[in-house]
């Protein structure tokens, strides 16, 4: 009789997929289990005081609601503060004069945007909610407020810099993939963004992107758009319906974009991402040994299969 055993190592050996299945339920940090997205995604950059989580919160408590497809910030405005996501997706861009636009960055619950706005006069992109969306504005002497807690401006400095590390990661998409190397790379790092901060269900989220916004993030036409998400879903890789995402093979859209989630930064997060079903993968499938499976964090453990003979 003929077995597959597996062995997965992070600093421990797992010898057999109940243990990866626990592996997968271990608890975060109580911290992490707030509800306030922006508490959840700071907290793996550093650990927060509780000073510093009730700062967050009282930012969050005054919120209020924007309608799709607003604009937050237009290029050129007076740069008067920053804001927090809460709730929605947001985007920046910038505007060519024959109306095209480029997006340049996905605001998720959690993020902020433009907290360096008072080192300067004037906006250099815009701002636009891509669904209804729930922000809290921060001015800008709150802003000052932030860099007298030595753990939240920390969090805040290593938040810029994972911005900064994306648009180099889009920048390379742009240059070096093929369009649906480009689709696929972008639907595995939201999904890693939205598992941070507690907004999947499963292996969905919410993906209220229409195929031209993909267009303007991935530098394609609409129809190339269009043909890459046919072959994603003739591949059984993906289902997008209903402005939902669910990633139906993560191991295989994963090796499609090639995607390592070390530019996130969030380490603090190292629980396999969707491990049972990669379990099961590995089961049905003929695989080569090792392969590598991601983590939520960043991190990537190899995994061996190793045949053996039992009579």
């Amino acid at each position: 009789m003929t077995f597959n055993k597996i062995v997965i190592c992070f600093g421990l050996s797992i010898q057999c997929a109940k243990g990866c299945a626990q592996l997968h339920k271990l608890s975060m940090p109580n911290s992490v289990q707030s509800q306030n997205p922006a508490i959840r995604k700071l907290e793996g950059f550093a650990h927060l005081s509780d000073v510093e989580r009730t700062l967050l919160q009282e930012i969050s408590g005054s919120s209020k609601r924007i309608d799709a497809r607003s604009t937050l910030l237009a290029e050129g405005d007076e740069a008067s503060g920053a804001f927090l996501i809460l709730e929605g997706l947001a985007c920046r861009f910038k505007l060519r004069s024959s109306g095209r636009r480029q997006i340049l960055a996905l605001l998720i619950p959690g993020d902020t945007c433009d907290l360096e706005t008072f080192l300067q006069d004037k906006m250099c992109h815009s701002v636009e909610a891509l669904s209804p969306c729930r922000i809290a504005w921060i001015p800008p002497e709150v802003v000052g407020r932030f860099q007298q807690h030595p753990n939240l401006a920390r969090a805040l400095k290593t938040s810029a810099l994972v911005n900064e590390a994306t648009l180099q990661i889009w920048l390379m998409n742009v240059g070096t993939r093929t369009a649906v190397e480009r689709l696929a790379h972008l639907f595995c790092e939201m999904y890693v963004r939205h598992r941070v901060i507690g907004r999947t269900q499963g292996q969905s989220f919410e993906f209220p992107l229409r195929q031209t916004d993909l267009a303007e993030i991935s530098g394609l036409s609409g129809v190339h758009v269009n043909r890459s998400l046919q072959e994603l879903r003739h591949k059984q890789l993906i289902e997008l319906k209903n402005r939902r995402l669910v990633i139906l093979d993560w191991v295989g859209l994963q090796a499609m974009a090639e995607f390592e989630p070390g530019y996130l930064h969030m380490e603090g997060y190292a629980n396999f991402a969707a491990i049972d079903g990669a379990v099961a993968e590995i089961r049905t499938r003929h695989t080569e040994p090792p392969q590598r499976l991601a983590f939520e964090g960043g991190s990537l453990g190899t995994v061996q299969i190793r045949r053996s003979e039992r009579h």
